[in-house]
């Protein structure tokens, strides 16, 4: 179930007991059982309301709703750590890289950014006619671009490009593949400089 964290753990573990942030931590199967790998303050927030509100009754944590586009109503460098899982799967080049720059503002020099994003590697990429080829050629492609912020919308990007959109922010630790990764997308770790 945490199998995202695995994956950073060897970056993880060089922090002090860490807060963690989330653009999906509202959902309810994998909060529920975060508060019992660590005693650190837990922060989600989600784009859909109803998750938020049932956490907020049911979670230990702060739960507030975020809008698509940035910024979140938080002080800036201080979480220690924050995931985006499945977030930058469904969002344009630009809304990305509006994200990456409100990670940058919301970690602590030195925090960790994990993101996942479908890859060259990703299976359903086939069914939606995009090759590694245009992704190797364009660096970014999109699945039903009218539906940003939905799961009606697929992004997939070369790893090259999610690398350079970050570097202007962070040092890129590690980049794992979807077919490497334990959650079926591929994962960038992100530090904050």
């Amino acid at each position: 179930m945490f199998s995202i964290f695995r994956s950073a753990l060897k970056y993880i573990v060089t922090l002090p007991p860490f807060a963690r942030f989330s653009m999906q931590m509202a959902e309810r199967y994998r909060a529920r059982h975060l508060p019992a790998y660590s005693n650190a303050a837990l922060v989600g927030v989600d784009y859909n309301r109803k998750l938020i509100d049932w956490c907020a009754a049911n979670l230990v944590g702060t739960y507030i709703k975020n809008e698509l586009q940035p910024p979140l109503q938080l002080p800036g460098a201080q979480i220690d750590i924050l995931y985006a899982l499945s977030i930058f799967t469904h969002l344009r080049e630009e809304t990305q890289i509006a994200w990456l720059d409100e990670y940058a503002r919301l970690l602590k020099p030195g925090g960790f950014a994990l993101v996942t994003f479908h890859d060259a590697t990703h299976k359903h990429m086939a069914r939606v006619n995009i090759s590694p080829e245009q992704l190797a050629r364009e660096g970014i492609a999109y699945y039903n671009n009218r539906a940003e912020g939905s799961n009606l919308m697929s992004t997939f990007q070369s790893v090259d490009h999610l690398r350079a959109l970050a570097s202007t922010h962070f040092d890129v630790c590690e980049l794992i593949t979807s077919n490497e990764s334990p959650v079926g997308q591929a994962i960038a770790v992100l530090r904050r400089e």
